[in-house]
């Protein structure tokens, strides 16, 4: 099937370089704030008269807020373009940062700073990653990779350049600043532009090979025109209650099927066939027909939301892998700065400087695996990152281990190799696990799970160094999820590997069946 404007396949480059530049930029804004919004609660503490916990929701209510608008953006994209939503959020962020500058009150700070931004960049998000997929399929781990870039390095501008404005400027200043930043995203969200894909028409595998996946270009007239060869028992069952009411119809024995050119009538004629009252099960034959027509309404909700996710095995192996690697990485990024001024004896400077190696081997790795990943057959890329995840592990344990500077500098830029780039590639999972149509939901879903579970984690990480006055605990717990990772990562390996098998065998002998997981 050939449709004008469709492509066969990704362009793999073109346009898409420009919306990875400008992805980029966006993701760099977004790392700024999720590890440079701390610059800002000193002063804040300072103007508003507050407390350290007070403040601390500027981070939290921005993170809480982003996670939700990634499930809220799969739905917005079913009825609007993700360009003019993303030109919205960017004008969204830019104005209510420029708005927090003049309150007064550090809830009207919070909602601004924190809810309404993290509401624009959750948006933006979800769709630069989702566009960028549709325009890259061979290169895509590259240019999944060059667009996290931002997040890494992000944060080596940002933080010091947030410091440097709220020193010259004040923390109201320093927004108003900051407000045109966000703007500028707006020339970055005009680079989304739209592409049709041949994929577009085609029936997604996760869905039943009875169902009619349509995009919003296709009409409804066509179905509506073809011609009816058969009446289903429930619409004839409709017709022979309205009869039956009526005193005109004494309907003949139930069939499950009734052809068109079947002369109905003649069934009354047979002697072997009885008449059947239906004055006592036309109201059960009506209440199964509603029955039905509910359980269809219910059908199409949750294949127009994607629900159909929740009943595969590899959505909650895909979601729980990436969930418990989150939960190490940050727990022990977290905590490299006050476990080495508290423990190791570095002075501030040094403790500083782990962060920097942290980074640098993050932005290394990104860059290694932009250029190398791709080259790793896709049968093994999936067991990869569970052998991966499994000396990232090793890396979390030894460090509570070392005291001297340079083996603990040494020691934060493997665990930033090591665990730095997979984001990225676990966003490009979604489109060779899944499918290139369900990218934006696995993305939602998966991130409001692990941005749930990653906020009770660092509350319980919290709670159990108070409690035991040991900071060399939430190294403990990160080697204990980097290894449960692993493994789940693994299973997540053979589970796709077993789909894919049977995919085979299927294209093989010219069937086509749901492939359930």
């Amino acid at each position: 099937m050939k449709r004008e404007g469709y492509l066969q396949e990704p362009p793999d480059g073109g346009w898409g370089w420009l919306i990875v530049i400008g992805g980029m930029y966006c993701l760099a804004m977004w790392g700024g704030i999720t590890r440079c919004y701390s610059v800002f609660f000193s002063p804040l503490m300072s103007d508003f008269e507050a407390d350290y916990g007070s403040v601390a929701w500027l981070n939290g209510m921005f993170q809480a807020v982003y996670g939700i608008c990634t499930v809220v953006g799969p739905l917005l994209m079913q009825k609007f373009e993700r360009r003019p939503m993303c030109l919205i959020s960017s004008f969204l962020c830019g104005i209510s940062c420029f708005l927090a500058s003049f309150c007064q009150q550090l809830w009207a700070v919070q909602v601004l700073m924190a809810m309404l931004v993290g509401a624009g960049m959750g948006i933006i998000s979800i769709s630069v990653f989702t566009t960028t997929t549709r325009y890259f399929k061979k290169r895509l781990h590259m240019a999944n990779q060059l667009l996290c870039l931002g997040i890494s390095a992000g944060p080596l501008l940002v933080c010091p350049g947030y410091q440097y404005l709220i020193t010259t400027y004040g923390w109201r200043g320093a927004c108003r600043i900051v407000a045109g930043l966000f703007l500028n995203m707006t020339v970055a969200s005009a680079l989304l532009r739209p592409i049709k894909l041949m994929s577009d028409l085609e029936t997604p595998e996760h869905l039943p090979s009875t169902e009619k996946y349509k995009d919003k270009h296709s009409s409804e007239s066509e179905e509506k025109s073809k011609p009816k060869r058969l009446f289903d028992l429930t619409s004839l069952d409709a017709e022979i209650v309205g009869s039956q009411s009526l005193g005109l119809y004494t309907p003949p024995v139930a069939r499950r099927n009734y052809d068109v050119n079947d002369n109905i009538t003649k069934s009354h004629n047979r002697k072997d066939e009885k008449p059947i009252s239906l004055s006592s099960n036309s109201s059960n034959k009506l209440s199964n027909s509603t029955d039905e027509n509910c359980g269809t309404k219910f059908k199409n909700f949750c294949i127009k939301y994607d629900l159909t996710l929740f009943t595969q095995k590899r959505f909650y192996l895909y979601t729980l892998s990436w969930t418990t690697f989150a939960a190490a990485f940050f727990s022990a990024s977290t905590y490299i700065i006050p476990y080495g001024k508290s423990v190791a004896g570095l002075t501030e400077f040094e403790a500083s400087t782990l962060v920097s190696a942290f980074a640098g081997g993050e932005i290394f790795s990104r860059i290694a695996y932009a250029f190398l990943f791709d080259k790793i057959p896709l049968k093994f890329r999936i067991l990869y990152v569970s052998a991966l995840y499994a000396v990232f592990s090793i890396a979390i344990l030894v460090f509570p281990f070392i005291r001297g500077y340079i083996g603990a500098l040494i020691c934060c830029a493997c665990i930033g190799a090591l665990g730095g780039g997979t984001d990225g590639i676990f966003s490009a999972f979604i489109a060779e696990i899944f499918s290139v149509q369900q990218y934006a939901f696995v993305f939602g879903y998966s991130n409001i799970i692990t941005h749930s579970t990653g906020t009770a984690t660092t509350v319980l990480i919290g709670v159990a160094v108070d409690r035991l006055q040991n900071l060399s605990v939430p190294f403990y717990i990160g080697f204990g999820a980097a290894v449960t990772s692993s493994i789940l990562v693994f299973l997540l390996h053979k589970t796709v590997m077993k789909i894919r098998k049977e995919k085979v065998l299927l294209e093989a002998d010219d069937v086509f069946l749901p492939l359930k997981s």
